[in-house]
């Protein structure tokens, strides 16, 4: 499954009950999980969106919490580059990638593990230092999310957006999107 940045409370309340469980039972049987911004919003147990619980029922994959935007990044409604420092760096997902990365901020969460998890944090935002990339196991199958948008190639139109075209990439990060997802699938990487 990826589930991409959009609103997390619409996917919330679109997918049913019965649809989670489905999801779930993907991931917990061997599946993978990607979920970018939005999507790990939705993965996580609580969703904190501007000081505020929301009262959403979400996927419940990450035993955390989701919480943004981060207006210490930049505030909210704005957009933004920011640093995220690689926290694992022999990790299959982030073993070439530098000691930190520029990427799309764009109302993403921190994601705050509760206490006693087995979660592997690869990235920090520089600023404020909160963990925005992390793995997981998930029963028998993998999960990888990203509070940032990796997907969108700012300054080009290789992703066949416009969207943030005015900022300054210092390069791509498909590389980085491309391992996470071979590591959800259990590709050799």
């Amino acid at each position: 499954s990826c589930i991409p940045g959009g609103d997390m409370y619409q996917y919330a309340q679109d997918i049913s009950s019965k649809g989670k469980n489905h999801i779930r039972n993907f991931i917990r049987n061997g599946g993978g999980y990607l979920g970018i911004c939005g999507g790990a919003y939705f993965a996580s147990e609580e969703v904190i969106w501007q000081g505020q619980k929301l009262p959403m029922k979400p996927l419940g994959l990450f035993s955390g919490t989701a919480e943004g935007p981060i207006d210490e990044i930049v505030n909210y409604p704005d957009y933004t580059m920011c640093k995220v420092n690689i926290m694992d760096s022999i990790h299959p997902v982030t073993i070439s990638e530098p000691d930190s990365i520029s990427v799309l901020y764009y109302w993403g969460p921190m994601l705050i593990p509760n206490k006693d998890t087995d979660i592997t944090i690869l990235g920090r935002y520089d600023k404020g230092n909160q963990p925005t990339m992390l793995i997981f196991e998930y029963g028998e199958g993998r999960v990888f999310l990203i509070g940032t948008h990796p997907e969108i190639e700012e300054n080009s139109d290789r992703d066949g957006v416009n969207f943030g075209n005015e900022l300054d990439d210092k390069g791509s990060d498909w590389d980085l999107m491309n391992k996470a997802t071979l590591w959800c699938l259990k590709e050799n990487l």
